[in-house]
């Protein structure tokens, strides 16, 4: 590494050491390292302009896809099954990565912050009510889009800890309350399943999810009237 003295010589360490230990203390000023910024023909710029603000750490679309996950998760969540139904969906961030436990972190805390969601004591995150009309929109568009048939699947698969794949049928399910049989009955039933599958489902490996209180949670909580009418009749009745 090489020094500058107040008198503008650059110096070696050893140079200098010399030179040091021959000065009285009175007359010692400390020399200056030569740092790539100082360094003859090299400039360092900027990564922003004055005045210019910082890009954002986390990327408005990681944002929606986590409040997108939690209002199809459909109760309170925790981080991890929100981690795994991101992972199921197969969101991806601008860079093409899934999001990091780290980055699922942050956006957590910036909608808390928001007050999108909100944290519920040892049970994970869930919507707050000052986002309940967002969460419907969201809720009706989701379930009327291309992916409707897939979301009770890979939510469960969320809550189960990520075992096999996604879209594996499960052999049974555990589920922890009835909120949450509510929210996997939710997706269930409009996911465009005829009354034959469903039945099959809740009298084999659905059967936790045998619930009428829950079927009419499920149904009432939002009621979306364009997605019921379009359930097959004897789903219905």
């Amino acid at each position: 590494m090489l020094f500058t003295t107040a008198s503008g010589k650059v110096m070696t360490a050893q140079e200098l050491f010399k030179a040091a230990s021959r000065m009285p203390p009175s007359a010692y000023t400390p020399p200056s390292t030569h740092t790539m910024a100082s360094l003859p023909g090299r400039q360092i710029k900027p990564m922003t302009k004055p005045g210019q603000p910082l890009p954002p750490l986390i990327d408005p679309r990681d944002q929606e896809a986590v409040f997108d996950a939690l209002v199809m998760g459909g109760c309170a969540r925790t981080k991890t099954w929100v981690i795994n139904f991101l992972n199921a969906s197969g969101h991806h961030n601008a860079r093409g990565a899934k999001l990091s436990h780290a980055e699922v972190t942050q956006v957590l805390g910036q909608l808390m912050t928001a007050r999108r969601i909100e944290a519920d004591q040892g049970r994970g995150f869930t919507l707050t009510r000052n986002s309940a009309g967002a969460a419907a929109a969201r809720l009706m568009a989701l379930l009327s889009g291309d992916q409707a048939q897939h979301w009770w699947r890979w939510s469960i698969w969320a809550g189960s800890d990520g075992y096999g794949t996604p879209d594996q049928l499960p052999r049974w399910i555990h589920l922890r309350g009835e909120d949450e049989t509510a929210a996997v009955l939710r997706l269930l039933i409009y996911s465009g399943i005829s009354a034959g599958a469903y039945a099959r489902l809740l009298n084999g490996p659905l059967q936790a999810a045998r619930s009428a209180t829950a079927l009419l949670d499920a149904i009432n909580t939002p009621f979306l009237p364009a997605l019921f009418e379009r359930m097959e009749s004897a789903l219905r009745l």
